[in-house]
């Protein structure tokens, strides 16, 4: 008899993990064995012949290619993945369920189709039961992409943007759950961490003992190494894909608690195929807008600028805070407080708002951030400063 399994996502621990700069950074052993051998026919050769780590790295300013541009690239700030934008408003699982919240008309509505459907059971478009991993939701090319279990692999689905038509759309790798971890307990699967950027899946997995980062076509089962730190202790994570490159963390734990690590912010250009190293000693969030980059590191939170290569410190962060920005503002949220902070880019306050306990940031851009409450999804908005407020949507 197939034993029952708990499915759940890296990303959460990831963020309880690589939040705050006072927490552990060591990340949990899963009880997954993973097994090596590949979802793929062929599997190219590591880049990371071609890495570059001499802090060189440079955009410039009249580089267009580093707009975003909407159904092609991924969105990078939304922290986590948590939460999808479309055109009109934004998708987010509550309850194993995926809800749509509409801008225009300030109402979440479960994601289905079906007329006749009570929207309480597996049998509706939205249920994100079984075998779909609800955790990491993406939004590309007016569709809706989930990770999901099928036999022994990890696949990528994809639904309508009204949850209609899911299909398994990709094979992503092997996965090999153990019968249990010795304690009577189900063992647990872990989703990868993904995102869709200009005709890619790119994606890394807590149990892959070689840390490495991986990229494939959509549609296609056949997978590309793109970097490989090595070590003892690898480590890829927090992809964001923004123009034409695929930022991501990388490096080595050198200690077993993670308090000692090696890590450094890296960039793939997809047009090259080249990484190169933008700066090293950056593990924990940070966000890039143009040539623009936020980044945490020690309680304070520092810009840089890709351009020239200068950078600053602009303020200090809680360990309990975590932060998303745009070409305009920076947003702070801090879990523990129930609280959202806005600042300008050069790191002058702005205002706050209260956003109630116990709640689950989800970041965002454009003026308007989202988190998760007792209640349910909650909006800051901070397009006027003069009245920056948060409320249950």
């Amino acid at each position: 008899m197939m034993k029952k399994r708990n499915v759940v996502s890296a990303l959460a621990a990831l963020c309880l993990v690589l939040s705050g700069c006072g927490a552990s950074r060591t990340e949990s052993t899963s009880s997954l064995a993973t097994s090596q051998e590949s979802v793929v026919s062929a599997i190219s050769e590591s880049v990371e012949s071609q890495q570059s780590s001499d802090g060189t790295f440079r955009i410039s300013a009249n580089d267009s290619d580093m707009a975003y541009q909407e159904g092609t690239d991924d969105q990078p700030w939304y922290l986590w993945r948590r939460v999808a934008e479309s055109g009109r408003g934004l998708y987010y699982e509550k309850n194993a369920f995926l809800y749509f919240f509409d801008l225009q008309t300030g109402t979440s509505v479960p994601v289905c189709n079906r007329p006749d459907c009570s929207h309480t059971d597996v049998n509706c478009n939205a249920s994100l039961t079984g075998d779909i991993i609800g955790s990491v939701i993406n939004y590309y090319d007016g569709n809706i992409y989930m990770c999901g279990l099928d036999d022994s692999y990890m696949c990528l689905y994809r639904f309508a943007a009204d949850g209609s038509g899911r299909q398994k759309v990709m094979k992503l790798y092997r996965y090999a759950p153990e019968d249990g971890n010795g304690s009577g307990e189900a063992a647990m699967v872990w989703a990868p961490n993904f995102i869709l950027h200009r005709g890619y899946v790119y994606y890394y997995w807590k149990e892959d003992e070689t840390g490495s980062l991986y990229r494939q076509k959509i549609g296609s089962d056949t997978a590309e190494t793109l970097y490989s730190p090595g070590g003892e202790r690898p480590q890829v994570y927090r992809l964001e894909g923004v123009g034409h490159y695929v930022f991501f963390q990388a490096g080595n734990f050198l200690n077993d608690d993670g308090s000692e690590l090696d890590i450094s912010l890296m960039a793939y250009d997809t047009d090259t195929g080249k990484i190169e190293t933008v700066l090293p000693d950056v593990y924990n969030s940070y966000m890039v807008t143009g040539t623009d980059l936020y980044y945490r590191k020690s309680g304070e939170i520092y810009h840089y600028s890709m351009e020239d290569g200068t950078g600053e410190a602009l303020m200090q962060i809680s360990d309990s805070a975590e932060f998303s920005a745009d070409a305009d503002r920076i947003y702070v949220g801090d879990s523990l407080a129930g609280s959202f902070l806005v600042y300008d880019t050069s790191g002058i306050y702005l205002g706050k708002a209260g956003a109630g306990d116990s709640v689950t940031l989800y970041m965002g851009h454009n003026g308007r951030v989202y988190s998760m409450g007792a209640d349910g999804l909650m909006l800051l908005d901070a397009t006027d400063p003069d009245h920056i407020v948060c409320t249950g949507v």
